[in-house]
């Protein structure tokens, strides 16, 4: 019957637009999940970037602490110097007053 036909093919339009909606909808997932795996994708490089950019702030950090640990070697080297120094100068302070007394004792 024509009523029937009519029916069928009123079905077969409602199937072929719900087909085309669900073919849009899949068509705007596949974009949403491939701008998601751009965004990804960007943020793993920038984590990489930061974990390279971590990894070279230790190394200065190390080389830094080196400088100071060999700095401060340094002037305790200079201090125990100096120390010595001032000894040596105090004893020969010592014997410079020790010369000149005896030196006094001459009579010229």
């Amino acid at each position: 019957s024509v009523q029937a036909i009519a029916a069928i093919d009123q079905v077969i339009a409602q199937v072929s637009e719900s087909s085309r909606s669900i073919a849009v909808a899949v068509a705007e997932q596949r974009t949403a999940t491939q701008e998601i795996s751009q965004n990804l994708a960007q943020s793993s490089r920038s984590v990489e970037s930061v974990a390279r950019n971590v990894e070279e702030s230790v190394a200065a950090s190390g080389e830094i602490s080196k400088s100071i640990a060999e700095v401060d070697g340094q002037t305790r080297s200079t201090a125990a110097g100096a120390e010595q120094t001032s000894t040596a100068g105090h004893m020969l302070a010592d014997l410079s007053r020790d010369l000149q007394g005896t030196v006094g004792t001459f009579k010229f």
